[in-house]
């Protein structure tokens, strides 16, 4: 895996640690940490500050297909080829929790701005998508958003934390918007605005 200076498009580092396929790297938001999840079932999250020496390695239970730091860059959501997700301290390394309730695999995870919910996406028994919003205080879902025709691939909160935009891997390149405050007052089932 390379890191390249911008705008000059030079490597600035490769890094090396990583048996297979590197699918799903992330930044943490202070900017000291990097993370890197392999089809290995390994995240490496490399120490940025020390010359980029690997600081710790995170044996997960299936191949990694996603992964996303906590706001305050003390939780790292990790999923890949199960139904679980989970926390882990990103800096010792170690489990903090895992999350259960997804139908089937899980494949898209992003935190809110604030850091009060995790949006996780796949697709459910029907093979149709599926949408659970976490309550990070409790460890379970709070919402479940459905309205995907096929699996949810990726997500993304706006930045006033208000609206989720979710994709799939349908034919029709489906994108859908939810209203967060919405579903809040609506319980847990809610269709797209």
């Amino acid at each position: 895996m390379n890191l390249w200076e911008m705008p000059n498009g030079k490597v600035k580092s490769s890094l090396f640690g990583q048996a297979e396929f590197i699918t799903s790297v992330a930044f943490s938001p202070d900017g000291k940490t990097l993370a890197s999840g392999s089809l290995d079932t390994t995240v490496q999250l490399w120490n940025l500050s020390t010359g980029f020496g690997k600081a710790t390695s995170i044996k997960h239970r299936g191949g990694i297909i996603s992964l996303a730091f906590s706001p305050n860059a003390k939780t790292l959501a990790v999923c890949g080829n199960s139904k679980t997700i989970t926390l882990w301290d990103a800096v010792t390394g170690r489990p903090k929790r895992s999350l259960d309730g997804h139908s089937a695999s899980v494949v898209a995870i992003c935190f809110s701005p604030d850091g009060s919910l995790l949006a996780s996406g796949g697709y459910s028994r029907d093979k149709k998508g599926e949408i659970l919003l976490w309550d990070m205080t409790t460890g379970r879902p709070k919402f479940i958003l459905k309205g995907h025709t096929a699996t949810v691939m990726a997500l993304a909160f706006a930045p006033d934390g208000k609206t989720l935009v979710s994709g799939s891997e349908s034919s029709n390149g489906e994108i859908l918007l939810w209203n967060i405050g919405e579903a809040a007052q609506d319980g847990r089932k809610k269709s797209p605005r």
